[in-house]
């Protein structure tokens, strides 16, 4: 049997300064090698020599000759979402970790992308897991702009989150844990937040959700958003200086997931809390929260 093993090799280095030292960055040699995977490869010519009984030798010549590599239509100003960058670069499929976008007002925006979950192309608006990133302090341009780091916790911003669902297309996914390991996830087909001038007002919908999990959050449908220094609720109150964080807050909630992060289950409603689930309804801190969006 004869075995023909055909290697390209295309050199290829990111230099830094005047260093001898040429290495290939990582992020680099990774994106290559995905545009390469994806090429489309057309043979030229190929010539062989025989040298022996047993040795055969193939010399081939191949031409690019498009593919993905050069299928790139837009500037990366163009990929306004993860699910925008997915389209585009569908070999980033399953790759999660943060990733650059641009917003509609041309801010420059690093988010995490879930590119495995259910397709993958999820834009995360929100992620807490460890308490490592403070909620409680922030005000109401601080839920804003948005806060935190998108490697570990964070909140993207409601100016973000506006601009990623006003086309009304976007689909909402909340996934959830238990300090006793137990997992949930709701997804609502509608869910559209508006803009500064209408105080982030939530437009949420079409609930579905896995075994066990119970709608807790169109309850807050149509209510703006409510922070220490801006109260919008429905209660005589403010709901935000209550509980210590901002939400869409009515009189008061039945999901708080920006509440007060416990290291172990307490019942309270002051922690981050999704009040309808099945295995035991009430006011119960969780230990993770992930809401992301898609369209």
């Amino acid at each position: 049997m004869l075995w023909l093993v055909l290697s390209v090799v295309v050199p290829f280095c990111v230099s830094q300064s005047d260093s001898a030292d040429h290495t290939l960055h990582p992020y680099v040699k990774d994106e290559v090698s995905s545009f390469l995977k994806y090429a489309k490869w057309k043979p030229m010519e190929s010539s062989g020599s025989l040298s022996g009984p047993v040795v055969l030798t193939v010399k081939s010549k191949y031409k690019m000759n498009g593919g993905l590599v050069f299928s790139q239509k837009y500037p990366e100003t163009y990929l306004k979402s993860c699910s925008d960058i997915l389209r585009k670069k569908p070999y980033r499929k399953n790759i999660d970790g943060v990733y650059t976008i641009y917003l509609s007002t041309g801010l420059k925006k690093r988010v995490y992308c879930d590119m495995t979950t259910d397709g993958g192309g999820w834009t995360v608006i929100q992620r807490r897991f460890d308490g490592s990133t403070d909620f409680q302090s922030k005000t109401w341009q601080n839920f804003a702009e948005g806060f935190g780091n998108p490697k570990h916790e964070y909140w993207i911003g409601n100016d973000a989150i506006h601009d990623l669902t006003k086309s009304g297309k976007a689909k909402l996914r909340i996934d959830l844990r238990k300090f006793t390991g137990e997992e949930g996830n709701v997804t609502y087909s509608t869910f559209k937040v508006g803009n500064k001038s209408e105080k982030y007002v939530l437009t949420v919908g079409g609930f579905k959700g896995s075994l066990g999990m119970k709608d807790s959050f169109t309850y807050h449908n149509g209510m703006m958003f409510t922070t220490k220094d801006s109260d919008n609720d429905k209660w005589s109150g403010n709901c935000a200086a209550s509980y210590g964080n901002g939400w869409w807050f009515k009189s008061c909630h039945y999901s708080n997931l920006n509440g007060t992060y416990h290291k172990k289950p307490k019942v309270t409603g002051a922690g981050m809390t999704w009040y309808y689930w099945a295995s035991k309804s009430g006011y119960e801190s969780l230990k993770s929260s992930r809401m992301m969006i898609r369209a």
